[in-house]
Order: C-alpha cells, then sequence, then structure tokens
C-alpha cells in the first residue's frame, strides 16, 4: 500500500473497532492490524466472550452498523467523492445478513413470520393458466424496502457515532499508522472512564 491508501485502512479499520465498542451487542475488539498477514492486507478481529448458538435480532442490527464502520469512516474523513472499493465486502455481507433477517428470520413485523429465501425465482405450475411467482411482485417490493430501511438506519447509525467520537478516532487511527497492531488492551485503555455510546 503508498502511504494514502495505509491511512485510510488504519482509519477504516478504527471505524470497525470503534463502532464495536460503543454497540451493546457486538463482540469485544480482539485487535486491530493494518500488517498484511497471508491473505488479508488489513483485519480488525473480533472474539465473541462466550460461544452461542443462537443470534438475535440486536446482535444482528449492531453487526451491520459495525459492518458499515469502513465506509462511514471513508465519508466522514475523506469525504464522500473519494470513497473507495475497499468497503465492498463489508457490504455485501451487511447486504446478506439484512436480506436473512427479512427473508429468513422473521424479525420484521412489517413481513411476518414466513420464509421467503428459497422461494426467490421460483415458480407454481398453474397448468393452463401458465406460471406465476411465489412471491407476489407487492410482497417481493416491500422485502426489498424492508432490506434497505434496515441497512440505511445501519449506517446512519455508523455515521452519527463516528460524528460524535471523531476525536477519538483519529487519535486511535494515527497510533495504529505508527504500530500498525493494536491489542485488545491498548484499544480498551482509550476508553477508560468514558461513558460508552
Amino acid at each position: 500500500m503508498n502511504e494514502q491508501e495505509r491511512k485510510i485502512t488504519a482509519y477504516h479499520e478504527v471505524g470497525h473497532a470503534i463502532l464495536g465498542k460503543l454497540l451493546p451487542n457486538s463482540d469485544p475488539v480482539h485487535k486491530i492490524s493494518i500488517t498484511p498477514r497471508g491473505g488479508a492486507l488489513w483485519v480488525t478481529w473480533f472474539m465473541p466472550e462466550k460461544d452461542s448458538i443462537l443470534t438475535s435480532k440486536a446482535k444482528f442490527l449492531d453487526e451491520l452498523s459495525v459492518l458499515y464502520g469502513w465506509r462511514a469512516a471513508e465519508e466522514i474523513f475523506f469525504w464522500k467523492e473519494f470513497i473507495t472499493t475497499g468497503a465492498s465486502n463489508d457490504i455485501e455481507r451487511a447486504t446478506s445478513i439484512a436480506r436473512s433477517m427479512v427473508m429468513r428470520y422473521g424479525m420484521f413485523d412489517e413481513i411476518g413470520q414466513e420464509n421467503f429465501a428459497g422461494e426467490r425465482g421460483m415458480w407454481n405450475h398453474l397448468g393452463a393458466d401458465g406460471a406465476r411467482p411465489i412471491i407476489s411482485e407487492e410482497t417481493q417490493k416491500n422485502i426489498d424496502l424492508q432490506v434497505q430501511k434496515t441497512l440505511k438506519e445501519a449506517y446512519d447509525k455508523a455515521i452519527t457515532l463516528i460524528k460524535k467520537h471523531k476525536k477519538l478516532h483519529t487519535e486511535i487511527s494515527e497510533d495504529l499508522l505508527v504500530k500498525e497492531d493494536i491489542t485488545r488492551e491498548e484499544f480498551d485503555a482509550y476508553f477508560e472512564g468514558m461513558k460508552l455510546a
């Protein structure tokens, strides 16, 4: 990475980490790194404190905001006109989670307690009348609107929290540029005595 890319990456990773720290249903930050390792050029590790089989709606919603930490940091620190391709995997993961919440897990009353995940593109064959989709156009439109709304709310929350803690974000990012790795203990120390969220 050149120096500008390195700086952008540091601010991005700290975006994930700060949101993970501030949002109550996120797993704790284990380490932040901008040191290339194997196939990963940079990474923020989150480590659950205990194993869990089930995932709550609240945890999913916080995870969506954490995933948008990269893009939110880009917009705030490097201006919207200079956003990069770096957040593409985060956006893909966030979209997949939101779609599963809406279509598979029945987590939104507006859509209902029905599984639509396996039915996209499937058809009911009705003999002489031809075929029609199992999901009506209206239902598909409502699903798409709910996914968009969920993602927008998660992104807006990410923007709000990063703006609120912009000074701290800058301090941690500049330290990361020097150290290249920040451990959980080092990261948590930035928040000592601070009221979160």
